[in-house]
């Protein structure tokens, strides 16, 4: 359904959204995906990142971090939960 939503999206548009892990699967996904919207010029608005991710390189840089980061706190709860039930 994201997917469905982004490709809706056109020149000038502003995505925004509360959390990278609401609108990525991974962190090479956002990546790519910020790339796509940077060419469309299309502003992506993260809010618990500060607002606007796609407008210079420190805040790429802060994006690709928190992408990562975001990604490994998704992959831990899972992990644990599998340990803790003995899977």
């Amino acid at each position: 359904m994201v997917a469905h939503r982004l490709a809706a999206a056109g020149k000038g548009d502003i995505i925004v959204t509360a959390k990278l892990d609401r609108i990525f699967r991974s962190a090479a996904d956002a990546l790519a995906v910020l790339e796509e919207f940077k060419d469309q010029d299309i502003a992506l608005h993260v809010i618990d990142l500060g607002g606007d991710v796609t407008g210079n390189g420190i805040s790429k840089m802060m994006f690709t971090i928190l992408a990562a980061v975001a990604e490994g706190s998704a992959i831990v709860p899972a992990s644990a939960f599998a340990t803790l039930s003995g899977t």
